[in-house]
């Protein structure tokens, strides 16, 4: 999982060309909140039965979600941190794949007011539509039918 939010992280920069204090700091609460997934895990493989522990882990990962959602609007807003010329669908795409994974987490967590079970089989396909991203075109197709 950690790798996954790596490799997003490093994708943002295939496209940021600059960096200034604000985004500095907006890579610094990423980090801070990946920081907390040893800590959210242990909590939930303690208690894999209690909501509370199922919701600690979903907001975990939903703030890391968020916190690579804000790098790359924040370096893309108006090419601040891009090249002026990145064109706008690689900005879209690189926002919607941020968000896919926290709206997933979001459900995982809903989910574990039914069933705690539910949002750990969620939190174990999520990380599937990264590792092999056809997934995520597949499962759009089956949304638009």
């Amino acid at each position: 999982l950690l790798g996954i939010y790596w490799v997003g992280h490093r994708n943002q920069f295939n496209f940021i060309r600059r960096a200034d204090q604000n985004f500095h700091w907006l890579t610094i609460f990423f980090l801070g909140v990946v920081c907390l997934v040893p800590f959210s895990t242990g909590v939930l493989s303690r208690y894999p039965d209690s909501l509370l522990a199922v919701a600690l882990y979903g907001a975990n990962l939903i703030l890391i979600g968020i916190a690579l959602y804000s790098t790359w609007t924040y370096a893309t807003y108006r090419g601040h941190l891009v090249d002026a010329d990145l064109p706008r669908a690689v900005v879209r795409l690189g926002k919607q794949r941020s968000l896919l994974a926290p709206a997933c987490y979001l459900v995982a967590v809903l989910a574990g007011l039914i069933d705690p079970r539910l949002s750990l089989v969620i939190y174990a396909l999520v990380p599937l539509l990264y590792i092999f991203p056809g997934l995520q075109h597949f499962w759009t197709y089956l949304a638009h039918r």
